[in-house]
């Protein structure tokens, strides 16, 4: 069965008893930050159901989650960032550090 855009949700539940979080996912991208780290730490991570739609349930101890809320940027931040990062890719160019293939 094919999930719409919105129909591919991602829940996190917790409550103030229980010592492990529950995440369900179909994003493609978390369920992969899951298994690896999972296969890294199964004593506090460890997936626990996937569904027939491709969703994926991990559980994990609540000390492994971590929430950061980010304020906005101002612009110059933003340039300041951007800059820094020409500089940084010009840098990696004119010293051979970048991936050959």
């Amino acid at each position: 069965m094919k999930l719409t855009r919105y129909e591919r949700e991602t829940i996190i539940l917790f409550n103030e008893k229980e010592k492990y979080v529950s995440v369900f996912t179909h994003n493609t991208e978390l369920i992969e930050r899951l298994g690896n780290f999972s296969k890294k730490h199964p004593q506090i991570c460890w997936l626990k159901d996937m569904n027939q739609a491709g969703g994926h349930t991990y559980l994990l101890k609540k000390s492994a989650l971590s929430i950061r809320l980010m304020a906005p940027r101002s612009e110059a931040s933003r340039n300041k960032a951007a800059e820094s990062m020409r500089k940084n890719r010009r840098y990696r160019k004119t010293s051979g550090s970048e991936k050959r293939e």
